[in-house]
């Protein structure tokens, strides 16, 4: 039954005698792809302020709750190949979106030259804490959606694979774009505030790029194209996810 659902394919004839192919599914997998890779580029990039925020330590903290969810979750769907896209998908981008919301509210909350900032069971501890977690909730998004992206995609003709790894480089660039753009409107301010004002460029512009990958997703399944496969996939097996 695996070997049949893995048989399964979109006609590639009905790509080719389409116009809409190229360019409407190939920008929404580009834009998936960004979304896939934005937020933790988000998180390395802002490490300036997470460790004037609250100590060196915090950059393993970062390492290692990233880590272990993205292993354990990808291992396991090395196993487990069920389920459809769209809830997988859903499920990952609103986990981002969460995540990257609380890193928003950190920055704009983080105070640290207050004394009680520091203070034994105080915020400090509490925020720390709050963001070890959410870059846990993000290693895990990004498990989820590779294993759901590529998937799917995978069963589309490869220049949809070769979108999303389009998209997934052109994160990086975003990233080093918004890098840039901070250097050059905050450079005359404060040096913390600048680090605050910058990070929570960084933070905001992933949680914008995951918020358009999530209406992506919803024009992905809604396509023609992408519809008349999805047909076929369930026809072919209709007890398979």
């Amino acid at each position: 039954e695996g070997h049949r659902r893995l048989r399964v394919s979109m006609d590639e004839e009905s790509f080719e005698s389409s116009d809409e192919m190229p360019g409407m599914l190939w920008w929404i997998h580009i834009v998936l792809g960004c979304g896939l890779l934005t937020p933790w580029n988000s998180y390395v990039t802002s490490m300036d302020f997470w460790t004037y925020a609250f100590d060196e330590g915090i950059a393993d903290a970062f390492s290692i709750s990233n880590f272990v969810p993205n292993m354990l979750l990808l291992l396991l769907q090395l196993f487990w190949f069920g389920g459809r896209l769209v809830p997988k998908a859903v499920l990952g981008f609103c986990m981002y979106i969460i995540a990257i919301s609380f890193g928003v509210w950190t920055i704009i909350h983080a105070n640290p030259t207050d004394p009680s900032w520091t203070q034994e069971g105080g915020d400090k501890e509490l925020y720390a804490a709050g963001m070890i977690a959410s870059v846990f909730v993000a290693g895990a998004a990004c498990a989820v959606l590779q294993g759901a992206l590529f998937s799917f995609s995978g069963q589309l003709p490869p220049a949809m694979v070769g979108g999303l790894m389009t998209g997934s480089a052109l994160a990086g660039v975003l990233t080093c774009g918004c890098r840039v753009v901070s250097k050059m409107i905050f450079a005359g301010r404060e040096p913390q505030q600048a680090l605050r004002d910058s990070s929570l460029l960084y933070m905001s512009s992933s949680l914008f790029v995951v918020g358009a990958a999530l209406v992506c997703v919803w024009l992905l399944v809604r396509h023609p194209l992408v519809k008349r496969h999805l047909a076929k996939r369930e026809e072919a097996d209709p007890y398979g996810g």
